[in-house]
């Protein structure tokens, strides 16, 4: 037997040691002298003491003490996907910047360049404030939404005009018949969903750096009609909150392009002014009434 089996071997044995202070002060004894007889870096060696970890892990739970494991053992972003749903579904603020690329320039806002930037801010379920900022970092455009009320209005901070959507009109797009709808209150929603919107089932990808550090990634893999969606969430192992988020589609309907968003610079639970959130016209703002479009995606 070599040296990498006899560690492997006092590891998965260590599993069926009863929780006493007897077994504990062999279990420290048996993991201290595996661990000095272990190899200096054997590819094979790391892969297979990776394996054992999650044996590890409940040896020292049921053992009741803390022990440092070296790095054969411990992996800092080896967190489950279970951890960072259960992390971000604890959280009620949230603020973050969003960055829709283009691949030209927008004919008709050419102003914002290929990296449109949005500031965004959500208060509870009912409220969120989205800043939108030009090439320059100037927000130029700022929408307000407040389920609780109904109330979604815009602000325009350069010419000094606050609008107010009272009416929605949905347009199809498979047959282009029109769906008017007026704005009520609506204290079912909850607009933390698109945050804790975070399925069961993605896959695991090897862990990859992210504004200087390392940090565990996710894929979830969607199809909506015609339109596959790819997000990819990166999660700091010490919060289990997400630090960045990456949006992807592609559609195979021709009247659907291709679409690219990162999600960033997040900050959790941090206090939010309230006044950020109202939905009352600024002092020296000209008041007008609007009627908001929207377009269903094909089916």
């Amino acid at each position: 037997m070599t040296e990498n089996d006899r560690v492997i071997q006092n590891l998965k044995t260590l599993g069926e040691i009863d929780a006493c202070p007897q077994s504990t002060k062999r279990a420290a004894k048996h993991i201290r002298l595996a661990l000095s007889a272990r190899p200096a870096s054997p590819p094979s060696f790391n892969r297979r003491m990776r394996a054992s970890a999650p044996v590890t892990i409940v040896v020292v739970v049921l053992a009741g003490i803390t022990i440092y494991l070296p790095w054969p053992i411990s992996d800092s972003t080896n967190i489950v996907f279970a951890e960072v749903k259960q992390q971000v579904q604890k959280t009620r603020t949230v603020q973050y910047i969003s960055t829709r690329f283009h691949k030209v320039l927008p004919e008709t806002r050419p102003w914002i360049g290929k990296e449109e930037v949005s500031r965004v801010r959500i208060l509870g379920r009912y409220r969120r404030r989205i800043e939108k900022e030009d090439a320059q970092g100037n927000v130029y455009h700022v929408d307000l939404f407040d389920a609780k009320s109904g109330m979604q209005v815009s602000i325009d901070p350069i010419n000094k005009v606050f609008a107010v959507f009272e009416q929605q009109v949905t347009i199809d797009v498979d047959t282009g018949s029109r769906t008017e709808s007026t704005a009520e209150p609506n204290l079912d929603a909850d607009l933390f969903k698109s945050i804790h919107r975070i399925p069961d089932d993605v896959e695991e990808l090897p862990p990859a750096k992210v504004d200087g550090r390392t940090a565990a990634r996710f894929r979830e893999i969607r199809k909506q009609g015609p339109v596959t969606w790819t997000r990819t969430i990166w999660a700091d192992p010490k919060t289990k909150l997400p630090v960045r988020v990456e949006v992807k589609s592609r559609s195979t309907d021709p009247r659907i392009g291709p679409a690219h968003w990162v999600l960033s610079d997040f900050t959790f639970d941090a206090e939010l002014d309230a006044s950020l959130f109202s939905t009352e016209p600024p002092v020296g703002y000209s008041v007008e009434r609007k009627v908001l479009f929207s377009i269903a995606p094909p089916e």
